[in-house]
């Protein structure tokens, strides 16, 4: 697995039709060995893609900015509360 052996490096997939591309990107997706955050899909084929488990997900570019910003904000609560369990900040310094 190109993913695991190299998780620094980028992978860039191009195939010969949208059909096929999203075909390799359901695989991915229905393996589960790529966190959904690291990858996007490009192309006029990018809003044809309905992976079976993820449905839901949005894999285009502006698909992976607002998933990215919700993760944030998610991230951001679970700081924020460690940090009230911990007494270091109280409810009302939240923003």
């Amino acid at each position: 697995n190109l993913y695991h052996s190299f998780p620094t490096q980028k992978t860039v997939v191009v195939t010969h039709s949208n059909a096929a591309l999203n075909d390799i990107f359901d695989k991915v997706m229905a393996r589960g060995d790529v966190d959904e955050r690291y990858m996007l899909r490009l192309g006029s084929g990018e809003k044809n893609l309905q992976t079976a488990s993820t449905s839901s997900h949005d894999f285009t570019k502006n698909g992976r900015v607002a998933h990215i910003f919700f993760r944030r904000g998610t991230l951001l609560e679970k700081v924020q509360k460690l940090s009230e369990a911990l007494g270091v900040s109280g409810k009302a310094e939240r923003g």
